[in-house]
């Protein structure tokens, strides 16, 4: 085992501890993490904090801004109006309600704008409704993770090319490739299970460590809009744009996070964003903890640590000829190292060493494909398992030590109807 490698463990066991122990931000814990590993010699300076003009960072804090600027509007307390519709003596029309538009409003939008609107939103409802937006940040992601890049929809469409692709040269049978919708189909029973546990769980979940939330997305009061009529139509006009956007994102190459950037610079030009709000927001601790995160899984990824961690799948599995337990240790092994690797990058490791070993013992490899991919996404227990994660824990400050309780028996019950569906949709000894 390399100086790196033991370096990059070390480094994630102590992040893991600090998270755990809750006394410092998330953003200062994974900045000095970075730190450490440029100091070690694991990454270089402009590998450690490439983060800082990594396009998804950018995004999400041009997203944080705009959203700062659509609270000082009216809008956000029209819309609550909606979620009141459901409100039921017991809150739970009210949190069907916010299930099913979170759902729809997550086929179109990235995770991390889906999770900041429905909150923002949700923090105008009236006292009386008795959900707090701040009870309700983890069990969206919880739901995030069950069905992100789920619906064939934009990005989701291409899920069963991607992994097509991560096995190319591994998987030469056509037969042996996936169809498209066929990861749809196969994750629409978990989806189905995570809201119906969410919906039941929600209210004894921990709250945030303050019982608010953070700066970034708190709204300070309810009342009339302080911006000027031609202001407030401006930022609906801008907010529009940057959602279109998004949602066509595939089709503008670059201009998906100039004109974002160009948004935010004409909010403070037109003084609805005062200088400090516009720092406030763009220069956050959720900034800081994004570029940090990206520098730790850079350093799992370069310093082999990565490939050494998915070889420990080969005698994981190769004890049982059982193939629904293949597939099940398969999801619970790509569940555990998505939590401190990024999402894509498990799944393009876990995929194809998946693939050679289903290929070797005869098996179908599409089940254990499925498993890894499928699995890679159950990344929601820790703020190191994403950057969605991480953003939503920071919102409150969570600890994720106080969730335990309740998501890691998600965490089970995700993994456990996965490997059935897959078990009964391709069965690894047909």
């Amino acid at each position: 085992m390399s100086f790196e490698i033991i370096v990059t463990f070390a480094v994630v066991i102590v992040m893991a501890a600090l998270f755990l122990q809750g006394k410092y931000s998330f953003g200062l814990i994974t900045m000095a993490c970075a730190v450490v590993l440029v100091m070690t010699g694991v990454l270089t300076i402009p590998e450690a904090f490439a983060g800082f003009s990594n396009s998804s960072v950018i995004l999400i804090a041009v997203m944080i801004t705009m959203t700062a600027a659509l609270q000082k509007t009216s809008f956000p307390q029209k819309i609550s109006q909606l979620f009141r519709i459901f409100d039921g003596k017991r809150n739970g029309m009210l949190v069907a309600g916010i299930i099913i538009v979170f759902l729809i409003m997550n086929t179109v939008l990235p995770d991390m704008v889906s999770i900041a609107l429905t909150i923002t939103f949700l923090q105008y409802l009236p006292e009386e409704s008795g959900v707090k937006p701040s009870k309700m940040v983890i069990p969206l992601m919880a739901i995030v993770a069950s069905c992100v890049y789920a619906a064939p929809l934009g990005v989701g469409a291409t899920q069963d090319f991607l992994l097509n692709t991560y096995v190319s040269g591994v998987v030469n049978d056509p037969n042996y490739l996936m169809k498209f919708g066929d990861l749809f189909k196969l994750r629409i029973p978990t989806i189905i299970v995570t809201c119906i546990y969410i919906f039941f769980m929600w209210k004894k979940m921990p709250d945030s460590a303050t019982g608010t939330l953070s700066e970034e997305i708190r709204v300070s009061g309810v009342g009339e809009s302080t911006l000027k009529k031609w202001q407030e139509y401006l930022v609906y006009v801008l907010f529009a744009i940057v959602i279109l956007v998004m949602i066509f994102n595939s089709h503008l190459g670059d201009l998906m996070y100039m004109i974002p950037a160009a948004a935010v610079c004409l909010l403070g030009f037109m003084k609805i964003l005062s200088p400090k709000e516009l720092i406030t927001n763009i220069a956050s601790d959720t900034s800081w903890l994004y570029v940090g995160i990206l520098a730790v899984t850079a350093a799992l990824t370069g310093s082999g640590a990565a490939d050494l961690i998915g070889e420990l799948l080969l005698p994981l599995i190769s004890w049982t000829d059982n193939g629904f337990i293949v597939i099940l240790l398969c999801c619970i092994f790509t569940a555990i190292l998505t939590t401190f690797l990024s999402n894509t990058g498990t799944q393009a490791v876990m995929t194809s060493i998946a693939a050679s070993v289903a290929l070797a013992a005869g098996m179908d490899p599409r089940s254990l494909m499925a498993a890894c991919m499928i699995s890679g996404f159950y990344a929601f227990c820790f703020p190191s398992g994403s950057v969605t994660c991480a953003f939503a824990f920071s919102l409150g400050n969570y600890n994720p030590v106080k969730f335990l309780k309740y998501t890691l028996p998600l965490l089970g019950i995700m993994i456990l109807v996965t490997a059935v569906t897959i078990y009964i949709v391709f069965p690894p000894f047909p």
